[in-house]
């Protein structure tokens, strides 16, 4: 379990939690805007919570909405700009749990195949049910634990 110090003036620990984000260059269902960067746009405005707040970024999983790796809304380009979303945070990364749109067959096994594997990889994405975390302020008085479990 590894131990991040976050600097928030007030001696707090500020977790910024959001899920579902269902990234695709393939918009889902009937969304006819740019959905692409409508979500990136969304995950700055996340990003910006979290600098205001001294915190650390938590996702609930399901950051991909195709299960299947090579999909066309899983496209290179699309996961080079989200890990470059996802470094801007402060600690360079995003904590979260894996969902089953992260995974193909629900199976966790295949998750070092999938675009969130790879985000995981790089250090993008921190996967909280290989490692949680304990986060803890400035003086390390107050410890908060963050854990998951496997999706299935």
């Amino acid at each position: 379990m590894s131990k991040i110090k976050l600097t928030d003036p007030k001696n707090r620990v500020n977790l910024v939690y959001s899920s579902d984000w269902h990234f695709s260059d393939t918009p889902p269902g009937r969304r006819k805007d740019d959905y692409r960067n409508a979500l990136l746009n969304k995950i700055a405005f996340i990003r910006d919570i979290v600098e205001k707040l001294n915190g650390a970024g938590l996702c609930g999983g399901d950051v991909f909405h195709h299960k299947v790796p090579r999909h066309a809304g899983n496209s290179i380009r699309l996961i080079i700009d989200l890990m470059g979303a996802l470094r801007r945070f402060p600690q360079g990364c995003v904590y979260g749990s894996v969902g089953n749109h992260d995974l193909s067959w629900d199976r966790m096994d295949s998750l070092p195949r999938q675009p969130l594997g790879l985000l995981i990889a790089v250090g993008a994405y921190h996967d909280l049910n290989r490692e949680p975390v304990v986060f803890t302020n400035a003086d390390e008085s107050v410890n908060v634990s963050v854990e998951t479990f496997p999706f299935a």
